[in-house]
């Protein structure tokens, strides 16, 4: 089973409860964000979601919390989404129906989201080191 941890630090996490990896379920644009809108954003929608480490989303030097990911972050939740449509996952439909029919409107639908939130907000997240490892 592929590893879906996502634009953290790319250590070894776990969907178990109550173990010492367990991850943690972030929001990349973070769920703040949509107290500044009239819209529903839908920030709690799997396009959005992505597992990390609890160092990466909350630890104390390097935490990401309610920042914006660096922007270079966004192409790794498109590949990630991207990835999820191709094969066949579950929750496919859900978002091609959020985030678009195809790659373009995909791609143009999270620089919208993404721009939104950036406007917003200046603080930004990178994690501390990055590895490449297919998203």
């Amino acid at each position: 089973m592929p590893n879906y941890a996502f634009p953290t630090c790319q250590i070894q996490i776990s969907i178990e409860s109550n173990q010492l990896n367990t991850c943690d379920v972030d929001h990349f644009v973070p769920l703040s964000t949509q107290f500044n809108s009239t819209h529903d954003l839908d920030l709690n929608g799997v396009w959005n979601l992505v597992l990390c480490c609890q160092d990466c989303n909350r630890g104390e030097t390097n935490g990401k919390f309610a920042r914006l990911p660096d922007e270079h972050l966004i192409q790794r939740l498109y590949k990630r989404n991207e990835y999820l449509i191709e094969s066949n996952h579950p929750l496919k439909e859900t978002i091609i129906m959020r985030t678009g029919k195809n790659q373009h409107q995909r791609a143009n639908f999270l620089n919208t989201m993404y721009g939104f939130a950036k406007s917003l907000s200046r603080a930004r997240w990178q994690p501390e080191f990055e590895y490449d490892i297919g998203f």
